[in-house]
């Protein structure tokens, strides 16, 4: 009887905690799309939030439903400067600028997303940073070391300890026609280091808060936001190009439903192949003609992972 209580009172436990982060989703949902002021959309964050972390939610949601990715990069172009302290000065004029722009009127590169996040987030009374690094998320990058700076995310210290979120990709994405597609993903916010570093490799190696390398990071494939925002795992190949074994290549999953189909797609083909799939085991297989060059698993009807194949 005991452990019947103890049962319903967890499942209890997590049905209200559930309800509590789609209800901050819906209450963000309905605030202005735009503001002219930081404070004023921090005092109302404020008045509807006591948590820092539901407070830390509602900064991400806003940013994520209100500003679309500025795929011309005009609001985060560079600057010249004579020295550091010239530097100094111009780069703190254009983060004010970004934010602004964000902010008013609703456009960002990864850098406005970020430190829009980090000055709105410590108004509402919360310790934030922004961090410099590393975002896999072409092809190409596959098999590539981690070289200089490309994106901009933060961390939040929440109890004492530290969370990380990438609020322009918790906005959307990039389709292949060049164009943001909104997509909010809730999947990037809080993340699990271990999933987090999937995509994110920090200057600052103190932010990965895992124990990895450069090199571990350079072999992984391409994660895309909605395998960072499943439940289950591939746990293998782990490496982001394989060489298929008699124009054949084999996946394993953790935690993905044996009745749940997962298909792939190549470079030469034009819609998804559903993979022969072992139920008990949950390996797949995957055949591939011996001409192409890449590999994308499709779970539930969406791209989660992209691999090069090795001839």
């Amino acid at each position: 009887m005991k452990n019947q209580l103890a049962l319903i009172v967890l499942l209890l436990s997590f049905l209200v905690n559930a309800q509590d982060k789609n209800d901050v989703y819906a209450i963000v949902y309905d605030y202005p799309n735009s503001v002219q002021s930081i404070e004023i959309l921090a005092d109302k964050i404020k008045s509807d939030f006591a948590s820092n972390e539901d407070k830390a939610r509602a900064v991400f949601s806003w940013i994520a439903f209100n500003v679309k990715y500025d795929v011309t990069g005009n609001s985060g172009k560079g600057f010249y400067y004579t020295n550091e302290k010239d530097r100094q000065e111009k780069n703190q004029k254009q983060i004010k600028e970004m934010v602004a722009t964000a902010l008013n009127n609703n456009i960002a590169t990864a850098s406005g997303y970020a430190f829009l996040f980090e000055n709105l987030a410590k108004t509402v009374g919360l310790e934030v940073v922004t961090i410099a690094g590393t975002l896999k998320s072409d092809p190409s990058q596959i098999g590539q070391m981690p070289n200089g700076t490309n994106h901009l995310w933060n961390a939040v210290k929440i109890n004492d300890k530290w969370a990380l979120l990438d609020v322009t990709l918790g906005a959307g994405y990039i389709g292949s026609n060049g164009q943001f597609k909104p997509d909010f993903n809730d999947g990037y916010f809080f993340t699990n280091p271990e999933r987090f570093y999937l995509n994110h490799y920090p200057n600052n190696t103190e932010w990965l808060f895992v124990n990895k390398t450069k090199e571990n990071f350079s072999k992984l494939p391409l994660f895309f936001g909605d395998y960072i925002a499943s439940g289950y795992t591939i746990v293998s190949p782990d490496m982001g190009i394989i060489k298929p074994k008699n124009n054949i290549v084999e996946f394993k999953f953790n935690n993905l439903s044996a009745n749940e189909p997962v298909g792939y797609i190549t470079d030469l083909s034009s819609q998804p192949v559903v993979m022969e799939q072992d139920e008990k085991t949950l390996v797949y297989k995957a055949g591939v003609d011996s001409k192409a060059s890449t590999l994308i698993i499709v779970v539930k009807g969406k791209p989660v992972a992209m691999y090069l194949l090795a001839k």
